[in-house]
């Protein structure tokens, strides 16, 4: 019972320090790779990934121009989130540790409806959620929430 309790220490200690290695100003600059666990990502795939997922979903094409990398506080997850344009779409992929590898899954998140406020979240239990529209309350959310899972190939 010792041994299993050291080792499980013994990854924890060394996920946390790899997570803590991340660059989350500068996404592109950590070791992230595509669904198939080859391709590193970058702008210019990353943004491809994204609208072709959205397309799936709305049947309109969008570009992100701006990235970002952030670990829920609620749940620990890491949310890789691109913005569009006039920042009314966020559309969010969780970064999952695989084989001691970063990966993107197959779940994607969009939130859209305002540009300030209707951010990609967790919860504590890893459920996605869109946050409020900045100056609506109770019911009138201002943001529509859409969750998918892709059927791409990965690397696993």
């Amino acid at each position: 019972m010792k041994k299993v309790f050291l080792i499980s220490c013994y990854i924890l200690m060394i996920y946390s320090c790899t997570a803590q290695s991340l660059n989350f100003e500068k996404p592109f600059e950590n070791k992230i790779y595509l669904p198939d666990g080859i391709t590193l990502i970058n702008p210019e795939n990353l943004s491809k990934l994204l609208n072709e997922r959205y397309l799936r979903e709305d049947k309109v094409s969008i570009s992100y121009n701006e990235f970002s990398l952030h670990q829920e506080s609620e749940s620990s997850m890491l949310l890789l989130i691109g913005k569009s344009d006039d920042n009314n779409i966020k559309t969010a992929v969780n970064v999952e540790l695989s084989k001691d590898k970063y990966i993107i899954s197959k779940v994607t998140l969009t939130c859209r409806g305002c540009n300030r406020g209707c951010n990609p979240s967790t919860d504590e239990k890893g459920e996605p959620y869109c946050t409020m529209c900045e100056g609506h309350q109770g019911n009138d959310h201002g943001c529509e929430k859409t969750v998918t899972t892709t059927q791409e190939p990965t690397g696993q």
